[in-house]
């Protein structure tokens, strides 16, 4: 167990705390996509569409994972990419990147010789992985809350029905039944988490059996073609509310989605140790 902290927290230092300008960038990231949802609440009320700018932070999380609408070709609808979806996810697929197999030809094949323990060097990762993942999230939603502050909104999780309905998109009821807005505030906080932890460690597996270029294209294949298609088992639905049960009839399940992205990392897990173990370390390139 020693080896496995040591392990763990030399991923720590090499793979985050040596990297910490990506988190800056990430910071950023969220602080331009704060501002679009401030300036597109000033265009609303200057139209007349909601009667102030009292908004909360909750509000603001909720216009960064808003999605878009089911695409359905019959009614001629034009097919967008959700913006904010794809600029998130694409850059924390770039931070999960090449480190796995940087750290094996590097200082991790050292520490592999040094202890041949093979499974502490994958599970080690794994943890980086999940480690890295909550980071980006505490990056992005650390820049919402400073736009907050400097903006006037309230700090709060609570979601507010005139901006939720006229900024998100947000229909107000499905089937003449209310949109529960406690629920959609529980998960617009943690589902798109849960499933960013289990396409990271997807792709970090993929890094690991094929490459990293291979595995960043797949996962960039898979975050588009949930735009396309609202099924469970394409994950990136799960990030995008405006596809999710509770504010659409027809669309993905919170608990379903949680459950695929739970199995995918647990399969993730499992199929990049068994690789790992029997993986010639030496002729690896």
């Amino acid at each position: 167990m020693k080896l496995f902290i040591q392990e763990v927290q030399m991923d720590i230092k090499q793979g985050i705390l040596y990297k910490y300008q990506r988190y800056v960038i990430a910071i950023l990231l969220g602080c331009v996509l704060a501002m679009f949802y401030v300036t597109t609440c000033f265009h609303a009320l200057d139209r007349g569409k909601i009667s102030s700018m009292n908004f909360t932070l909750g509000d603001m999380l909720l216009y960064f994972f808003r999605g878009k609408e089911i695409y359905n070709p019959i009614n001629g609808a034009e097919f967008m990419i959700p913006t904010e979806y794809m600029m998130l996810q694409l850059y924390l697929s770039y931070m999960i990147g090449d480190y796995i197999l940087k750290d094996l030809l590097g200082v991790g094949k050292n520490i592999l010789v040094r202890t041949q323990k093979r499974v502490f060097w994958w599970l080690s990762k794994c943890v980086w992985c999940v480690i890295t993942v909550i980071g980006f999230y505490a990056a992005v939603y650390l820049s919402a809350v400073l736009i907050c502050m400097i903006t006037g909104g309230s700090l709060t999780t609570a979601l507010t029905p005139e901006i939720v309905q006229t900024v998100c998109g947000i229909p107000a009821a499905v089937n003449d039944v209310p949109v529960d807005l406690q629920v959609l505030r529980h998960t617009v906080c943690w589902l798109p988490l849960v499933t960013s932890v289990g396409m990271a460690l997807f792709q970090m597996m993929l890094a690991l059996v094929i490459s990293p270029v291979i595995a960043y294209i797949v996962n960039v294949a898979l975050l588009t073609a949930a735009a396309y298609y609202t099924v469970p088992f394409l994950q990136g639905n799960s990030f995008m509310m405006l596809r999710n049960a509770c504010c659409v009839d027809g669309g993905v399940n919170t608990g379903l989605s949680i459950g695929i992205s739970v199995a995918v990392a647990v399969i993730s897990i499992i199929i990049g140790k068994i690789y790992f173990d029997r993986m010639d370390i030496l002729k690896k390139r």
